[in-house]
């Protein structure tokens, strides 16, 4: 194996503090070959994710590169990551088009505001910006087919709310693998997912990997998802390298004390348990239960939004802007508490030579205030248990 696309020599990074500067990597090294999956494993706060940020400059304010060599190989020729600046011309192109990141919350890397098949086609025209509206869309729905999720077409005009977990993740993967990146740094992608979408994200990973042939790495802190997906292994420790080598031989002859104690816990994990013993009420020393619950109804109050609650206040609103330019003056306007009517809510006199903006701010204040005012919030019963 001489392809290399990433070595990592010497890394070493610190973040500064009120209380000092925290050394989180410590002369961390290791290469990354073409098409293969290298797993980086340890415990929380081992360096992994912070190895990972280093490798694409986005460590932050408040981290540095010490010292070290990123070395990423482009088309025969080689590029030190760490000499670039994070938000230099050289760098975002290496983040758009060679070096790609899936992180372990989907939910907090996509935007709210934006459509699935939007944030898909602005890594589309970034790296290419020559591609026409209508190209993209058919490329967005292709690879949201290619990262199996259902009805495409339909998909790519929702949000991520609509989206269950795993298709958020697939939808972060497609954006992932929009440019073809030589490098997928997958940053604990399963953790948040059930055991069946975990398992169905994996075989998306191998498979997109066949088909693009990227190299992974695979950041995790579970092994049985390194033992079912990686090539090679690399143990980290306190910021530190304990331990690399195929997965066979660190899952079955570990070297460093270290390994050999992750080792063995997942061997006790694998151990059969003896089943609990069933609970019997009719055995137990408490002969009536703690809880009796019965036609239990659960309800939520919904006062249906602002805008359901004073539509005529729209109307009383255009017509106070309307009548500000018409006669260059300004309204005054306070509550009318006798008048039950919604079409007749304010007692209004002209105040000629008034600011404008201070009118609009009173003329909202009332309104809001009469919305909560007069708000009947509705109710609805989602669940009964008997």
């Amino acid at each position: 194996m001489t392809d290399k696309v990433l070595e990592i020599k010497g890394l070493n990074v610190s973040f500064d503090s009120t209380l000092g500067s925290k050394h989180a990597v410590k002369d961390v090294s290791f290469d990354i070959v073409r098409g293969e999956t290298l797993a980086v494993i340890g415990e929380s706060g081992s360096g992994k994710s912070v190895t990972s940020k280093a490798i694409l400059q986005i460590l932050g304010k408040t981290g540095h590169i010490d010292s070290g060599e990123i070395m990423l190989h482009l088309d025969g020729t080689k590029v030190d990551i760490t000499t670039l600046k994070s938000d230099s011309i050289e760098m975002r192109r290496i983040r758009a088009e060679r070096i790609s990141l899936v992180s372990q919350e989907p939910m907090s890397a996509l935007s709210p505001v934006h459509t699935v098949g939007d944030q898909i086609k602005e890594t589309l025209f970034l790296c290419n910006q020559g591609l026409s509206e209508q190209d993209a869309h058919q490329q967005t729905i292709k690879l949201l087919s290619q990262v199996l999720l259902p009805d495409p077409e339909v998909l790519i005009n929702k949000y991520p709310y609509a989206l269950s977990g795993g298709q958020r993740q697939r939808v972060c993967i497609a954006m992932a693998i929009a440019s073809r990146p030589d490098i997928l740094i997958a940053d604990e992608p399963t953790t948040a997912l059930d055991v069946t979408t975990q398992a169905e994200i994996l075989e998306l990973f191998a498979k997109l990997q066949r088909e693009i042939n990227m190299s992974i790495l695979f950041i995790t802190h579970d092994l049985g998802v390194v033992a079912q997906i990686s090539d090679r292994v690399v143990v980290m420790k306190d910021g530190e390298v304990v331990e690399r080598g195929d997965v066979r031989q660190i899952f079955e002859r570990p070297e460093h004390p270290y390994t050999i104690r992750l080792m063995d816990a997942t061997r006790r994990l694998e151990m059969r348990s003896e089943l609990k013993k069933p609970f019997e009420l009719a055995n137990a020393d408490v002969k009536t239960p703690i809880i009796d619950a019965r036609n239990v109804c659960k309800v939520f109050e919904n006062g249906g939004g602002f805008f359901k609650k004073a539509k005529s206040w729209w109307r009383w609103t255009m017509f106070l802007w309307w009548y500000t330019r018409a006669n260059h003056s300004v309204l005054w306007v306070s509550p009318a508490p006798v008048s039950p009517l919604w079409d007749v809510p304010f007692s209004v006199w002209v105040m000629p030579h008034q600011a404008r903006f201070n009118t609009m701010i009173q003329v909202a204040t009332w309104i809001s205030i009469w919305s909560i005012w007069s708000a009947k919030p509705k109710t609805t019963c989602l669940s009964t248990c008997a």
